[in-house]
């Protein structure tokens, strides 16, 4: 699972990893959904009782996008301002209580943003076995490292 979140990130980031593309089981259209567009702007809160735009609300629309879609592409890139972990823990931590298991949201969600780090904390969230934001970090960063370099050094010799 962990090397899948590698890829995963990898993926998303664009870093030019061997094997990056080929983590997908399921193929097929991407569904884009733009939220700075079709949601708001600005983000909200963690739930829908603190207030509009929250979490919660966009964690319903896109488990409406995964039953309608294979796959599903959710653009944050014109959003403004910063978006709260709790934001993000709400629309996409809270999936897998919903059914869903971590490889499968891996496959079938792609995340566009202007915030590297951002992509990092919702892999935090989908995947419950985790330990945590620093942990995830270092070893996904560590992990590309690494990829990169036998990547690099395959096309090398």
């Amino acid at each position: 699972m962990r090397k899948q979140i590698v890829l995963w990130v990898a993926r998303l980031l664009r870093v030019p990893i061997e094997g990056a593309g080929e983590a997908l089981r399921v193929s097929g259209p991407v569904h884009h959904y733009c939220v700075g567009r079709e949601f708001s702007k600005r983000l909200g809160p963690r739930c829908i009782v603190d207030g509009d735009h929250s979490g919660e609300h966009l964690r319903k629309i896109i488990l409406d996008k995964l039953d309608r879609y294979a796959r599903i592409r959710i653009d944050f890139s014109r959003c403004e301002g910063g978006v709260s972990a709790a934001f993000f823990d709400e629309a996409f931590g809270k999936l897998k209580d919903h059914g869903y298991r971590a490889y499968e949201l891996f496959d079938r969600i792609e995340v566009v943003t202007t915030q590297p780090s951002d992509i990092l904390l919702i892999a935090d969230f989908i995947h419950p076995e985790l330990q945590g934001w620093p942990s995830l970090r270092e070893n996904t960063i560590r992990d590309l490292g690494d990829m990169l370099f036998e990547s690099a050094w395959r096309k090398k010799y």
